[in-house]
């Protein structure tokens, strides 16, 4: 990936990002002599003919290029601001529902910026991310950036290869970088390692020296780490402070290039603290024998992996990286027949029927598998910082859900009931029942 191109930048050299671009720096393209070019290109009408020939075409190109900027209400020789109507529709949308003629759908944002003599008219700005998945086809036809324009290609051209090549050395790059190197392979106990991925990211190696004692500050100044240390080309941040051959905690690694990996082992109960509930299930329920597997405290491992996927949230949000350009993935190891255990408060017979009951309807969460790696995922809009805590909610939900084979509404019914039971002892294995 070639580094970002913008050409929107502050008295300091930084990028403005898109979501805080005003009507001002859109119409100083002309005054810095931005012309149309490789990477930007000027759209003066938002029209048929505009919607039906050019749209898609432009976005395939610049996602089978290198990224790029189209400015629609731009005359396009002149780079003259001409403006166009602010429609009551989402132009989000609407591109998005254009694109389904480009396969597969090209990453993109936009943003209508308004004219502040007239609030009706402004310019719409598209920013297309490079492809991390060409050759992008657009009715049939795959178009590449040719100076300011966008050319079709013929099959079977060596460009075509040079795309499908690209393809595969992004899936490669990403495939590097999910491997948990934190455990050895020996290691037992069961763990899930969360990467978030910005096949974007990108970094000058003379800068990585400074960039890191920022980042141990800036992560040193949230408190939420008990210890953190550096590393080759990232910072550790560990849960806990304890330092042992047997010390197993959570780890967030975060790369000076803005990657990161979150190290989550899963909580499980020592046999002697679950002896009773295993043998209190057996009882009751015969075919149900837990008594030599691994038990997984569900609220404790689902509220230790949201906090650290919400504190990497927020991190990423305050160093102005966006969500919306990382691929997200989770990997299972050494979870074989672990079992997702709630704690219980049955105080009642009536309380022992329902759960044996649900039990017996063969709700028991057992993971099937010893081993998961999920497909990546990315975020298609950016998430706005209030909406961060919503947004981890509801990647993991899902994900811890269908590994133990349970419905995301029931998980959370299972984690609102259980919380409660901790109280202040969050860590506490102690369970409740009686006989």
């Amino acid at each position: 990936m070639k580094p970002f191109y913008s050409p929107f930048v502050d008295k300091k050299g930084n990028i403005i990002p898109l979501s805080k671009l005003r009507f001002s720096h859109v119409l100083q393209l002309k005054e810095h002599e931005i012309e149309e070019g490789y990477q930007v290109e000027y759209k003066s009408r938002w029209d048929d003919n505009f919607l039906k020939k050019h749209l898609c075409q432009t976005i395939a190109s610049f996602a089978n290029s290198e990224g790029g900027w189209l400015f629609v209400g731009i005359e396009d020789n002149t780079a003259n601001y001409i403006g166009i109507e602010k429609l009551r529709a989402d132009y989000n949308q609407i591109i998005s529902q254009k694109l389904v003629s480009v396969s597969p759908m090209p990453k993109f944002e936009s943003r209508f910026v308004k004219d502040p003599k007239n609030s009706r008219k402004g310019i719409l700005v598209v920013y297309i991310y490079e492809g991390t998945d060409p050759p992008y086809v657009c009715n049939g036809t795959v178009y590449l950036r040719s100076g300011s324009s966008k050319i079709p290609v013929r099959s079977g051209r060596i460009e075509i290869d040079n795309l499908v090549q690209k393809a595969e050395k992004f899936d490669k790059q990403h495939k590097a970088f999910c491997t948990n190197n934190l455990i050895g392979k020996d290691a037992q106990f069961p763990v899930c390692s969360i990467y978030l991925y910005n096949p974007y990211a990108n970094i000058d190696i003379n800068q990585i020296s400074s960039r890191l004692r920022t980042m141990k500050n800036e992560l040193n100044e949230t408190g939420l780490w008990q210890r953190i240390n550096y590393s080759l080309d990232s910072i550790l941040c560990y849960g806990s402070d304890v330092v042992s051959k047997e010390a197993i905690t959570t780890v967030a690694e975060f790369f000076a290039d803005g990657n990161v990996k979150l190290f989550c082992p899963l909580f499980v109960l020592p046999r002697d603290l679950y002896q009773g509930w295993a043998e209190f299930i057996k009882e009751r329920s015969p075919n149900i024998d837990v008594g030599e597997m691994l038990v997984t405290d569900g609220y404790i491992t689902y509220a230790s992996m949201l906090r650290q996927l919400i504190n990497a949230f927020e991190y990423l949000k305050k160093s102005n990286y966006h969500i919306n350009d990382y691929y997200i993935s989770f990997e299972y190891k050494n979870i074989g027949k672990s079992v997702l255990f709630f704690r219980q408060n049955l105080q009642t017979t009536e309380d022992i029927g329902q759960y044996i009951q649900t039990i017996n309807c063969n709700n028991f969460y057992v993971c099937p598998k010893s081993e998961i790696s999920t497909l990546p995922t990315h975020f298609i809009h950016d998430v706005p910082i209030d909406e961060v805590g919503n947004n981890a909610i509801q990647i993991l939900e899902a994900n811890f859900a269908f590994l133990f084979g349970i419905d995301p509404i029931e998980l959370t019914r299972k984690i609102e009931e259980s919380g409660p039971l901790y109280k202040e002892k969050l860590f506490s294995s102690h369970y409740h029942y009686k006989s």
